[in-house]
C-alpha cells in the first residue's frame, strides 16, 4: 500500500473504517475476546514490551492489553494520518511509545531490540508471498526466546482457492452483509480489497512461520475468513 492509498484508508474514508469496527464485520469483538482469554490464562511476565507492524490508529491495540503492564510500545505504519491518532490513543498505554512512519518491512528490519510480543491485525494480507516470508522472519528475529507473535489476519479457506476466487467470496459477503455503510463507502471497501488484498490460507501462514524459526503454534480464533493464530519459538 502506497502513503497515498493509506493516507486515503484513514482520511478520505474514516467513516468507512469506524462502521466496520462499529458493526464488527470483522469479528473484532470475538477475536480479541479470544486473544484475551489467551493473554490472562498465560500470565505474562509484566511488564511486556510489544512491536505492532501495521499498527494504523491503534485503537483496538488499547483494549487489547488495556490491563497490562507495558514498559515499552513500538508501532510502525505507512500512514502518518493513522499515527497522529494513535500517538493519542496511546497515552494510556505507556510511558514509552516510539511510532515509525515507514513500510512495516523496513520498520522492523531497522529496529535493534528485542520484544515480549510481536502483534498484528489485518495488515499482513497485503503483502506478497515473499513479503509475508519477509515478515514472519523478522518477526522471529525481533521476538524474545519466551515471547509471541499473536497474528490476526483475513486467510483464504485452503492453498487450492485462488486470489480471485477468494476476492469473489469475500466482497460476495461484504455486499449481502456489510449494513451501515454508504453506498460509497461500500465502493471504496470493494476497491481496496480487490486492488490490494493477497491473503494466504492459515496452512501456507503456518509454514511460513515454521520456516522463520517458530516452533509452535494455536489457532486460536476463526470466524468465516478472519483468523488469529498465536506463535511461538518454544516448543
Amino acid at each position: 500500500m502506497t502513503e497515498l492509498d493509506s493516507w486515503g484508508l484513514f482520511s478520505k474514508r474514516w467513516s468507512a473504517y469506524e462502521k466496520v469496527l462499529k458493526h464488527n464485520h470483522m469479528f473484532h469483538n470475538e477475536i480479541y475476546s479470544d486473544i484475551k482469554g489467551y493473554i490472562n490464562k498465560r500470565k505474562l511476565n509484566e511488564p511486556i514490551t510489544i512491536l505492532e507492524p501495521g499498527c494504523g490508529d491503534a485503537s483496538q491495540t488499547i483494549k487489547l492489553f488495556k490491563n497490562i503492564d507495558v514498559a515499552r510500545y513500538c508501532g510502525i505504519d505507512l500512514s502518518a494520518f493513522a499515527l497522529n491518532i494513535a500517538k493519542h490513543n496511546l497515552i494510556s498505554l505507556s510511558s514509552n511509545i516510539k511510532l515509525e512512519c515507514v513500510d512495516m518491512l523496513v520498520g522492523m528490519s531497522s529496529i535493534d531490540t528485542m520484544f515480549d510480543v510481536v502483534f498484528t491485525s489485518y495488515a499482513i494480507h497485503h503483502l506478497s508471498t515473499e513479503g509475508k516470508r519477509q515478515f514472519f522472519s523478522l518477526a522471529a528475529d525481533k521476538l524474545k526466546d519466551d515471547g509471541m507473535l499473536i497474528y490476526i489476519d483475513v486467510m483464504k479457506e485452503n492453498d487450492e482457492q485462488d486470489r480471485k476466487s477468494y476476492i469473489k467470496s469475500y466482497l460476495g459477503h461484504v455486499n449481502q452483509y456489510w449494513s451501515g455503510l454508504e453506498q460509497d463507502e461500500v465502493k471504496f471497501i470493494n476497491e481496496h480489497i480487490s486492488n490490494y488484498d493477497f491473503p494466504e490460507c492459515a496452512e501456507v501462514n503456518i509454514q511460513l512461520a515454521e520456516n522463520s524459526g517458530f516452533k509452535n503454534f494455536i489457532k486460536l480464533s476463526r470466524h468465516t475468513w478472519h483468523q488469529a493464530i498465536i506463535f511461538t519459538k518454544q516448543a
